[in-house]
């Protein structure tokens, strides 16, 4: 574009058309030179200086384009655009409050720019006030009904503050505009789980996968909704799409084990994922007893003094810690690839293989107990892994079980470990915590998790590890589930086909642990008159 000659003689306006010509093709040099120029013609040409802003801003010089935008306000204090821009540039740097102060001055001005709306909401958003974050996309959807964007915005909102059924409408909005996002597909499954529709949140996910085949986590994600509902066959299949994503993924120079013949040979067997996957699919490696070859199993420093105590393949089974040099070995697997090679498709087959029994010998003198022989003596723990994807929805606080810790002939003792046991130790927790012995202070690893269970009469705990432990080691164990649980514990049923001694109490309401907290006191008062 030809370079401005300043001495010819153009007005403002045919110098700020030529300016932003240069400003609209990246010529951001030439576009400051003229707008420059024209601001010491006018000092006070807000388009200019609002301009400036955004050529500051786009080059990354936020302080000078915050300065430029105000300095246009000041030149026009009813010039919108320059309040908007002030609002991005505010938003950009996650100052949600100024930001919201200069949307609302452009809506004062011009209340009819959905985009602005937009906007104001995703400040709103980035603030946590999401009542009036709704407000505002709702307001934008009112002007602007054909933006997919904005129903998807809104359906994040609902989503966030566990309004699943409003999310499920506005996702629905949004596929109609634009049919082509399967990651709404996968928020709508997961909605539909939340509120118990557990089939169509299956279709939802098999609609994502259909839309993005090669997406491992959609694949893993639909595995885990066809588990949900009891479908292993389909569902360890989709599952095993994991090994794709990056948190997955081992890289080892030896093959991947498929089930092939491996006579004579080792095949190493590494935990993948928590504590409580772990206890809970050791039972599989017992189903290659009959196998002629060495098993060295790789796993959390902390499970390792546990899990050395089974010895339950004696000499062919060789365990390891996370960290620890392996031994040379031939094939290696996932732990929870097993039932898929194996071909455990159906929900009977499990149940048909025990867990991997654990029993103590002798009494660890910490956990002796000294209360009233007559006491039902209960654990509990109320808080699993805080770094879990889904710890919010399973995990809860010490206070909710203040009801359970007043009930009379039952004698408590805390499992917890990890930062949610210093919620004993609230000042605002002193009555409850004289209801309670502290086990988990002294807990070092889970051979000691173990030696403490050993002692009771029943655990009753959220969705964590010593759920796992407990109903392994075959004592009364009493889990509570989130109204949407990890695809384990299946749907519609009070017991599981991988612990027989273990009792579902599930959520009625998404969120709410109050109805599932008065239905364990209920239940303890039977066992207490029998």
């Amino acid at each position: 574009m030809t370079k401005i000659n300043f001495t010819n003689h153009l007005s403002v306006d045919q110098l700020f058309v030529t300016a932003v010509q240069h400003h609209q093709v990246g010529d951001y040099e030439q576009a400051e030179i003229i707008y420059h120029h024209i601001l010491g013609l006018d000092p006070a040409h807000y388009l200019s200086l609002n301009n400036l802003g955004l050529i500051n801003l786009q080059s990354g010089r936020n302080n000078q384009a915050e300065e430029y935008f105000k300095h246009a306000i000041t030149a026009n204090s009813n010039y919108y655009e320059a309040h908007t821009n002030l609002g991005n540039l505010h938003l950009r740097n996650g100052c949600c409050v100024p930001a919201i102060s200069s949307y609302k001055e452009a809506l004062r001005i011009a209340s009819d720019d959905e985009e602005v709306w937009a906007n104001l909401g995703n400040a709103y958003f980035k603030n946590n006030q999401f009542g009036q974050t709704i407000k505002c996309y709702q307001t934008a959807i009112q002007l602007n009904s054909s933006r997919y964007d904005l129903h998807k915005m809104l359906g994040n909102c609902h989503y966030i503050l566990g309004q699943y059924q409003d999310a499920i409408r506005s996702y629905k909005e949004s596929l109609k505009i634009n049919p082509r996002q399967p990651e709404l597909y996968c928020k709508t499954g997961l909605s539909c789980q939340n509120i118990g529709l557990y089939e169509r949140g299956v279709e939802c996910f098999r609609q994502a996968v259909a839309l993005e085949p090669d997406d491992a986590e959609l694949h893993s994600q639909f595995g885990t909704s066809l588990l949900l509902t009891g479908d292993f066959m389909n569902g360890w299949l989709e599952y095993e799409w994991r090994h794709k994503m990056a948190k997955y993924n081992r890289h080892f120079v030896k093959p991947f084990w498929t089930g092939e013949d491996c006579d004579g040979q080792t095949l190493l067997i590494y935990a993948e994922q928590g504590v409580g996957d772990t206890i809970q699919f050791l039972r599989f490696v017992t189903l290659l007893k009959d196998r002629n070859l060495t098993i060295v199993f790789e796993c959390p420093p902390r499970l390792k003094p546990l899990i050395e105590s089974w010895n339950f393949l004696s000499k062919k089974f060789k365990v390891f810690s996370i960290g620890e040099n392996l031994p040379d070995f031939d094939f290696y697997l996932p732990l929870m690839s097993l039932p898929f090679l194996l071909g455990l498709n159906q929900i009977d087959q499990i149940s048909s293989i025990a867990p991997c029994q654990f029993s103590i010998c002798g009494t660890d003198h910490r956990y002796l107990i000294k209360r009233n022989e007559n006491d039902l003596k209960i654990g509990l723990a109320w808080a699993g892994n805080p770094e879990h994807a889904r710890d919010r929805d399973r995990s809860i606080k010490f206070t909710e079980f203040s009801k359970l810790l007043r009930l009379k002939n039952c004698s408590f003792f805390s499992l917890q470990v990890g930062q949610a046991r210093t919620e004993l130790y609230e000042t605002s927790n002193a009555s409850l915590r004289e209801s309670i012995t502290d086990w988990g202070q002294t807990f070092t690893n889970f051979f000691d998790t173990a030696q403490a269970i050993s002692q009771l009469d029943l655990v009753i705990t959220v969705d964590t590890a010593i759920a796992h432990l407990s109903a392994t080691m075959g004592k009364m164990t009493w889990i509570m589930l989130s109204a949407n649980p990890d695809w384990r514990w299946l749907v519609r049923r009070e017991n599981s086909p991988w612990y027989p001694q273990a009792r579902l109490f599930r959520q009625q309401i998404f969120g709410r642990w109050d109805s599932v907290i008065a239905n364990i006191a209920q239940n303890l008062l039977k066992i207490k008159k029998n």
